[in-house]
């Protein structure tokens, strides 16, 4: 069977002779856990091929609607492990893959690999010989010391859990359930999508382009309101609502109402007007923490103001993949100029409390 004729959803074996039973099974088996759904393609098998190897049809973006093929080489059943099969399914099936074309992996070249990676870990360089007889230690000592290790470790501890809530601390942890949230999209988008291959044999691209108007595939600028609520939302990308924590938003929110750009050395200068829009965007504060973040972005010793315009364009990110749309949104600059926002301020709404 040529591969140009493999269909999506479909696995190919190809063999010079016809494989056993317990070899399907044996891959099978591997390949349930870690990627099921590959398990429950159709498999076909091609007994006329020179050298064994398994192939499917990529369904990443890029190669939707493309002959292009994640390929497994191997010379027996034995030279297959987990790690092997995961790497050549998430080449075939991980739709967030913008790498286009053909994928071959070889399982010799793999095994090298693996066999080096091992020998790295369970090997590591050996600390160079002294000439300096240590001396020798008594069971107290070894106890001394072993107690210090433990009570210093406790203490690191202790002060670890004891050392004081900030800002940053809580915008970090609703940062990283975001983005917790976004990868648990990805992945059901992902499975739909193999399931979708999986039972139709269907170009994927034909599933995309029912879903136009609900996702961002094109590269037109949407609207950016900010409502009553202090949501940030693109209204041409179906009401897409941009979460980021208050602070973050407050900053966001800032250098909207300076079209003419900030100079971030003087940043200080609107420190009043920050805190009056964070107050604003968060009227439940907590009035001690507020003022010490806001103090610290004000700081130009301090790099915190570079990680919050990092943190915005990290939230639009989640909703826009183009890289050229995301710089429209994001707050940029060069040292030493005004740091602003590029979007068309006709496309920005604000809501009156900021007029």
């Amino acid at each position: 069977m040529e591969t140009q004729q493999l269909q999506y959803g479909v696995v190919s074996w190809s063999s010079p002779s016809m494989p056993l039973p317990h070899e399907i099974e044996t891959v099978k088996h591997h390949l349930a856990r870690v990627m099921p759904q590959m398990v429950d393609m159709e498999w076909q098998f091609d007994d006329k091929a020179d050298t064994m190897s398994l192939t499917a049809r990529r369904i990443n973006l890029p190669n939707m609607g493309q002959e292009a093929f994640a390929t497994l080489r191997f010379d027996s059943v034995l030279d297959i492990s987990p790690r092997l099969l995961a790497r050549w399914s998430k080449a075939a099936t991980d739709v967030m893959d913008l790498t286009p074309g053909d994928v071959v992996i070889d399982a010799d070249v793999f095994q090298n690999e693996e066999c080096r990676e091992m020998a790295a870990e369970s090997c590591p360089s050996p600390a160079p010989k002294s000439s300096v007889r240590k001396p020798k230690r008594s069971m107290r000592d070894i106890f001394s010391r072993t107690a210090g290790s433990v009570l210093n470790e406790m203490m690191i501890l202790r002060d670890e859990s004891a050392s004081p809530p900030t800002l940053e601390k809580q915008e970090d942890e609703q940062i990283a359930a975001l983005d917790l949230e976004q990868q648990r999209a990805i992945d059901e988008i992902q499975a739909a999508i193999i399931r979708y291959v999986t039972t139709y044999h269907a170009d994927p691209k034909e599933l995309l382009l029912k879903l136009q108007g609900l996702i961002i595939i094109d590269n037109k600028p949407s609207p950016l309101v900010v409502n009553r609520d202090m949501e940030i939302v693109l209204s041409h990308y179906d009401e897409i609502v941009v979460k980021m924590p208050a602070l973050i938003k407050a900053v966001y929110i800032l250098f909207l109402l300076h079209p003419e750009g900030i100079v971030l050395k003087s940043f200080s200068n609107y420190r009043d007007q920050l805190e009056e829009i964070y107050s604003i965007v968060m009227p439940s504060r907590d009035e001690q923490l507020a003022r010490d973040s806001i103090d610290n972005l004000c700081d130009p010793l301090s790099n915190t103001l570079n990680e919050y315009l990092a943190k915005i364009k990290q939230s639009f990110r989640r909703y826009i993949r183009d890289d050229q749309l995301l710089g429209q949104y994001s707050v940029t600059g060069r040292r030493g100029n005004p740091y602003g926002i590029a979007l068309d301020r006709d496309l920005v709404t604000l809501p009156a409390i900021f007029a």
